[in-house]
């Protein structure tokens, strides 16, 4: 599970950087819907720093937006 944020990086940037490492790992699986709300308490921080973390992922093609709008886990590769 994803451990709790504490340094001085910014929330969102904490966020980003263990998501992504999540993903990195492959423990978030391609395809998998990030629930705002799930990861947002795993991290404990609100959402709204999550969605910004959220946005780097997508600009960097680590998960896209589907049409429900929910965060969904691209195909990763090496």
């Amino acid at each position: 599970m994803l451990a709790k944020i504490k340094s001085s990086k910014s929330l969102a940037d904490q966020a980003y950087l263990a998501i992504k490492e999540e993903i990195v790992k492959n423990r978030f699986k391609p395809k998998e819907v990030l629930l705002e709300e799930s990861l947002a308490a795993s991290l404990g921080i609100s959402r709204t720093p999550l969605r910004v973390a959220l946005k780097k992922l997508e600009f960097e093609r680590l998960i896209f937006i589907n049409s429900s709008k929910q965060a969904v886990v691209a195909d990763v590769t090496k």
